[in-house]
């Protein structure tokens, strides 16, 4: 059928076609600051015309050496590189040849730099897309006629799944799973390999690719190894292709052509990159791709070299030489660019590359240039054919329209306006099938812009949400807000993110140990205050009780030593306090400097960002407006952040400005002010009465007279602490006059012990004097009694025999 000849696609062989074998190239880079601060030797030289030679620098291994297309040094610039590989990439994809640039090397090896590069050093890709639209710009300028339509792809295959990242449905990093992939890959006999299900996305210039490229690049999955901070765990694949409708001589044509851009992910070795579970799996299949893409490689490079022999390729053993099937050994202009690190440190894994390289050089492809011819061409020359033939039959007097021709005017009138209606019909199919693949690429576009601006709608009511919930926590007062307050901000910088962690948790454990110490001088400060209630009330009584009521010096010393002892503690524990406090402020102050710089960075990244132009083809000033928003969000949460950590500091306990504190230590002055003035009034009577006798001890008067004056020097602070409510200089003061009442008081205490000591030693003596009298006298009445005694006994003797005589005497009378 007609509709069916227009999609008939006829691929034709230039006879300038392009090399048939794969061009390599490889590139070193300089040594990186670790290599550097190692002191690593180089094993890479360099030479002219393609020449790299490797040798290991310290055992001395055999030289290695291979000449390529290409060999770049350290100082190559980009310009140079895209100049080599990547504009004849690009002339050729124009004039209808497929091509595909793929950077191969290990992981920080530079693929990533040679590809992509950096904002003021652009790689292979920026150049080529500025090239490609202004190259298509002067071609169109020339030949008006000449329609481009230009489409962007962009996949990457993470553990072995082919992942959309212009899906705005899936999810970013390596949070994918292989449920949410729909890309499978798939086989045409006349498309050849390609991935069923990839968007194609309609461009017309170089800023909406690296708008789309930037896009694809925050969905890819990237994580840190020892190795790269910012390590691929994934092959990335972006594919620009290009539809060419012309006229030329009355005949229209579609050129096709496809640029595969592949950045493959970065070979590894576990035990330098310190790669473990999740990392380790996807270094894993990283290298398990990589592997299957040298053995396709080595099977290609043995059926070049024995074009006889059936070599068996093994493209589907993985998804990665699956997808690159056309690049390697199909139809396609093909660019093997190698990556170098020159250390010694990896020299295995840069002579693996070398050998890589080299195997590829040898790989045959079989490029064609890709023209899509329909039959209303082929018609329409026919038809020109006809009329020449029988424009020059007509004036060679030959075979004319008529009766004798055979064919009547009406007839040739007939069979030109059946050839006519064909021709139209066929341009109508040819025009429909343009325009209706550009009218269905920008379908897609403006559906995937619709669900963008559906996710954007659906993220602006989260954050409203986020908003709600984080106020409801600041309101609870949680002690987590830093983190609460800059989520946004750390979510867009991970360097501030983690300096951000660092100083909050600092701050935290800081303000942790405030808290506690708080607590243990709040308990302090409330022992204290009893002790100076009870000393109060004492000092109240002593002069309403009797004086044998009252409170003896020594008690009053006891309770005088527990104030002084836990003074002394609620001084030094607030001092820790303030010390404490000081490093909370300090954290503070350096969270202060990081948000503040970050505000800076943010602030010009974003002035720079809306003064790029937003394009009709792109979200354009909702864009613009989302962009506005997220600045204004984050310049809102550094201006919450500001007034937190002031409102954090002023909530900040301070020990010396506690109004309970205070007038507690106002109460004990007044109470000292009593001790003390009732000290200073006996000391100016005892030196009254010294006066008014007379012949007073110089030396005690002049002792008397400084007591006097510290007593008044006492009474004139403690009046100067019951005035002030700033206990950083009250305290100290009120514990020195209480440091003096004490020793003064223990001074007395003692004099009246040592008085006590000596009273009782005097009696003591005396009572040893009367024992000893009261035994002299026992002692002399004894012997006074005993003499007595003797002496009764003499006369109780001279008794008994005065009677014996009287009886005698009597006997006698009566005898005689």
């Amino acid at each position: 059928s007609l509709k069916a000849a227009g999609h008939a696609v006829v691929a034709t062989v230039d006879k300038n076609a392009p090399p048939s074998s794969v061009m390599v190239a490889v590139r070193v880079r300089p040594q990186n600051q670790r290599e550097i601060n190692q002191q690593e030797p180089n094993c890479v030289t360099m030479g002219p015309d393609g020449y790299v030679a490797i040798a290991h620098a310290e055992d001395g291994t055999k030289k290695h050496e291979f000449t390529f297309d290409y060999a770049y040094d350290i100082d190559t610039e980009q310009e140079q590189v895209y100049k080599d590989l990547g504009a004849p990439i690009l002339s050729k994809a124009l004039a209808g040849w497929n091509g595909t640039i793929f950077a191969y090397g290990q992981t920080g090896s530079g693929k990533s730099f040679s590809m992509t590069g950096t904002a003021d050093k652009q790689g292979i890709i920026p150049h080529m897309n500025q090239d490609m639209f202004a190259q298509i710009a002067q071609i169109q300028k020339e030949s008006p006629d000449r329609k481009f339509l230009v489409t962007c792809s962009f996949m990457e295959i993470y553990n072995e799944v082919l992942y959309d990242l212009l899906d705005p449905t899936m999810k970013k990093g390596t949070a994918k799973d292989k449920k949410s992939s729909h890309l499978d890959v798939k086989e045409h006999p006349t498309l050849g390999v390609y991935v069923a299900g990839l968007q194609e996305i309609a461009v017309d210039s170089h800023e909406k690719i690296i708008q789309l490229m930037d896009q694809g690049n925050e969905m890819r999955a990237i994580a840190s190894t020892a190795m790269n901070a910012t390590s691929s765990r994934s092959h990335s694949i972006f594919i620009i292709r290009m539809l060419q409708k012309e006229v030329i001589a009355g005949q229209q044509k579609d050129t096709r052509a496809t640029i595969n851009l592949v950045d493959l992910a970065g070979s590894e070795r576990q035990a330098k990159t310190g790669a473990t579970g999740d990392k380790l799996k996807e270094g894993a299949n990283i290298n398990k791709s990589l592997s299957s893409l040298g053995n396709v490689i080595n099977a290609l490079a043995e059926q070049c070299k024995k074009p006889n022999k059936k070599v068996f390729i093994p493209y589907r053993n993985s998804k990665l030489t699956r997808v690159l099937q056309e690049s390697l050994g199909g139809n396609s202009v093909t660019v093997m660019l190698a990556a170098l690190s020159p250390a010694n440190y990896n020299f295995d894994e840069t002579l693996n590359t070398l050998q890589y390289a080299d195997r590829a050089k040898s790989i045959q492809l079989k490029a064609k240039k890709n023209t899509q011819m329909t039959e209303v061409g082929q018609l329409k020359a026919q038809v020109e054919e006809l009329r020449r033939q029988l424009e020059e039959a007509a004036r060679n007097g030959g075979v004319a329209a008529g009766p004798d021709s055979g064919v009547s005017e009406a007839e040739k009138r007939a069979m030109e306006h059946k050839y006519e209606e064909q021709l139209a019909e066929m341009n109508l199919v040819l025009k429909s099938q343009f325009e209706e693949k550009e009218r269905e690429a920008k379908k897609r576009e403006e559906e995937r812009q619709a669900l963008l601006r559906e996710q954007a709608e659906a993220r602006e009511a989260m954050l409203a949400e986020q908003d709600a919930q984080r106020k409801a926590m600041l309101q609870s007062g949680t002690r987590d807000w830093v983190r609460v307050i800059l989520q946004t901000a750390r979510a867009e910088s991970v360097p501030f993110a983690q300096a951000v962690d660092a100083l909050n948790d600092q701050q935290l454990r800081a303000y942790e140990r405030l808290s506690e110490q708080m607590t243990f001088i709040g308990v302090l400060k409330t022992a204290v205050q009893a002790e100076i209630r009870t000393y109060a009330r004492t000092e109240l009584d002593q002069s309403t009780l009797p004086e044998e009521q009252q409170l003896d010096d020594a008690s009053r010393k006891v309770l005088m030593d527990q104030i002084l002892i836990k003074l002394k503690n609620f001084k030094e524990e607030s001092g820790k306090a303030l010390k404490l406090r000081e490093e909370v402020d300090n954290v503070l102050g350096q969270l202060e400097a990081v948000v503040a710089q970050q505000r800076e960075t943010f602030r010009a990244e974003a002035e720079a960002a809306l003064a790029e132009e937003f394009g009709d083809d792109t979200l354009g000033e909702y864009e613009k407006r989302l962009k506005e928003k997220a600045l204004e969000r984050l310049e809102d949460d550094f201006k919450l952040f500001a007034e937190y950590a002031q409102e954090h500091r002023a909530k900040m306990l301070n020990p010396m400005e506690d109004p309970e504190a205070v007038a507690g230590i106002k109460e004990l002055a007044s109470s000292l002010d009593h001790t003390v003035g009732g000290e200073l009034d006996q000391v100016e009577k005892r030196l009254k009465t010294l006066d008014e006798r007379g012949g007073a001890d110089p030396a005690a008067r002049e002792g008397m007279s400084k007591r006097v004056q510290v007593l008044q020097k006492e009474q004139k602070i403690l009046k100067e602490v019951a005035s002030r409510s700033d206990l950083a200089k009250t305290l100290p003061a009120i514990v020195h006059v209480l440091q003096g009442v004490v020793t003064r008081a223990a001074k007395r205490v003692t004099a009246k012990d040592k008085m006590k000591e000596k009273t009782l030693a005097a009696k003591e003596a005396q009572v040893q004097a009367l024992r000893a009298e009261s035994e002299q006298i026992r002692k002399q009445l004894f012997d006074e009694n005993m003499a007595l005694k003797e002496a009764n006994a003499l006369l109780q003797q001279h008794l008994d025999a005065a009677q014996a005589q009287v009886k005698q005497l009597g006997h006698d009378l009566e005898t005689a």
